[in-house]
């Protein structure tokens, strides 16, 4: 697990006891907030942070050693990652959702939020989906990749304000195009798939309004 300063731990008793791996990821001096910690299913040495105005941090050795990620802002500024994943088809493939916060503050047209995707494990991201149009990217979605296909994403917006419902957007990468498929629950909490038949998916809704 990670805690907020950046600091993971791990445990060998099942969760009993825990101890400290590695170091912080980021300086104790920064003041941050850690807003998500995903680890590669297969290789829980590799792991990315996001956080608040620092972007994110990457480590391939469980913590020991961590690099910042490239590629969060398109003048080198500050970038708030909410959320992330790793692809469990190619764990080199990592998405992630951020507001670049000089393009915020500059009123661009999509107001600095994005869909990031990296190629090599996190160390690099590129922008791939901008909010606007169709496409409302709020801050810390729920993201689900694709259990067999690292090329497709998963993520959803939703609320229950005015009966709007949520949407479920796929993003496939092949085709660099988002589809959208709407319902009327108030939001989807939760993506999980079949592991023996990864076509089927599940998904977690909640009414609240």
């Amino acid at each position: 697990m990670a805690d907020g300063a950046g600091q993971l731990y791990d445990s060998r008793d099942g969760g009993r006891t825990w101890r400290p791996v590695g170091v912080p990821a980021w300086p104790q001096s920064e003041t941050l907030m850690i807003y998500t910690a995903v680890f590669d299913p297969y290789d829980l040495d590799h792991v990315v942070l996001g956080g608040s105005d620092t972007g994110a941090r990457v480590t391939f050795d469980g913590g020991r050693t961590w690099a910042a990620a490239t590629g969060l802002s398109a003048s080198g500024g500050r970038t708030n990652v909410f959320s992330a994943v790793i692809s469990p088809a190619a764990p080199n493939v990592v998405y992630a959702m951020g507001l670049d916060l000089a393009e915020l503050e500059a009123g661009v047209p999509s107001g600095g939020w994005h869909l990031y995707r990296s190629h090599d494990g996190g160390r690099r991201f590129t922008p791939v989906v901008d909010q606007g149009g169709d496409i409302t990217l709020p801050n810390g979605p729920l993201l689900a990749a694709h259990p067999t296909d690292p090329g497709v994403l998963y993520f959803v917006w939703g609320t229950g304000w005015s009966g709007i419902g949520t949407n479920i957007y796929t993003y496939d990468s092949r085709r660099d195009r988002v589809t959208t498929r709407h319902n009327s629950y108030d939001r989807v909490t939760a993506i999980a798939f079949n592991p023996s038949a990864p076509r089927v998916m599940y998904v977690g809704v909640a009414e609240e309004v």
